[in-house]
């Protein structure tokens, strides 16, 4: 195994967060009803995850969602227990770090010490209200997608890669890399697919 990359989810890994960052917006919006019923509907195959997001930016357009309030909820997602210094250990060891993510923009800029933020969806706001926004196709599949173009532009492989994940989204990656390490898995069926199974983020350091 000869591991050069090591790539993170966000949520639940890198942040303190249970549920994901457009869940926790949403229900700080007071906006919970409008998430589930989307979810309801993206979980019946009823929409991609692109569709979703769309739909769920359009909402929270309709809502007049202002810059000032997306970042003060944004802002207030906390680091999960060591992982910024863990971060940086692995940055001093040597290793490429990211984060590929079907979070926003605006929560993975938070992260020093990565050389790669990949985003799904960049929310962009003129005169202090939410205008439009950009989508990229980086959940589940996605994360493949991505990872691999890391990967090439290092003249690597995915076997030269570590993923650290926690919830289904991650699964079609896990299953690809050289190293699949699930932190706190939010469903049992993840560790199946991992080659370890962490407590915490701060468990890399044995590992890496």
């Amino acid at each position: 195994m000869n591991i050069k990359i090591v790539l993170f989810d966000a949520e639940g890994v890198i942040f303190d967060l249970k549920e994901s960052a457009w869940q926790f917006l949403f229900k700080e919006l007071n906006l919970q009803p409008a998430y589930v019923k989307l979810r309801k509907e993206f979980e019946k195959g009823n929409l991609t995850y692109i569709e979703w997001s769309n739909r769920a930016c359009k909402i929270l357009k309709e809502k007049g969602l202002s810059e000032r309030k997306f970042l003060q909820v944004i802002n207030s997602i906390p680091f999960a227990k060591g992982a910024k210094e863990v971060i940086g250990y692995l940055r001093y060891k040597g290793y490429v770090t990211g984060i590929i993510s079907g979070s926003f923009w605006s929560l993975l800029r938070r992260v020093e010490n990565v050389s790669y933020r990949v985003a799904h969806c960049h929310l962009i706001f003129k005169n202090g209200k939410l205008e439009r926004w950009k989508l990229v196709d980086c959940d589940y599949e996605g994360k493949v997608k991505w990872a691999s173009k890391i990967a090439e532009q290092l003249n690597l492989s995915l076997r030269n890669v570590a993923y650290i994940g926690n919830d289904l989204n991650d699964i079609p990656l896990l299953r690809k890399v050289g190293l699949a390490i699930v932190v706190k898995p939010k469903r049992e069926e993840l560790r199946k697919f991992a080659h370890m199974v962490l407590d915490n983020i701060e468990g890399l350091r044995k590992i890496l």
